[in-house]
């Protein structure tokens, strides 16, 4: 099989080697001694009076769509800091109002994965700043760790 593809990559190599392939590319080079720097031209020169300092931007208009798909899925990978996994429906809520009664501006969520229930805080764009929570709630909740997961999305202060 190896030499069968060998054969193949040769003897299509040798067929657009035997075609007259040109490429005719119209630039020219020139050396600006002010800046040295090599550069090519390859727009003609504009007259003094034609568009001078003018852009023109024309943006698709599939562009804004995109942009609107986007911002409405208002979910990013992020990191939040699990604090409690068990069975039980109850202790989980206990350890909620624990948490909110100690840090009542941290978003806290509580979640049902087959067989547990999972309470985990915070919306954190990075690691490390999970890692600067996890100190503060390591004080109250020794068994917390910080978790990859899909995260609300928050404007950026």
């Amino acid at each position: 099989m190896k030499y069968f593809l060998v054969f193949l990559l040769v003897l299509v190599s040798s067929f657009i080697k035997s075609q007259d392939i040109g490429l005719n590319v119209d630039a020219t080079y020139s050396i600006k001694q002010s800046d040295s720097v090599v550069g090519v031209d390859t727009l003609p020169p504009l007259e003094d009076n034609q568009h001078k300092g003018e852009i023109i931007y024309k943006e698709d208009q599939r562009f804004e769509l995109l942009l609107k798909d986007y911002l409405s899925a208002k979910e990013i990978q992020g990191y939040r800091i699990q604090l409690f996994s068990g069975r039980s429906r109850w202790d989980a809520i206990k350890v909620k109002s624990d948490f909110l009664s100690k840090y009542e501006d941290h978003p806290i969520f509580l979640s049902y994965q087959q067989p547990n229930f999972k309470l985990r805080a915070g919306n954190f764009r990075d690691k490390l700043e999970a890692y600067k929570h996890l100190t503060t709630y390591k004080i109250d909740f020794p068994t917390a760790f910080i978790v990859n997961e899909s995260i609300e999305l928050a404007p950026l202060k």
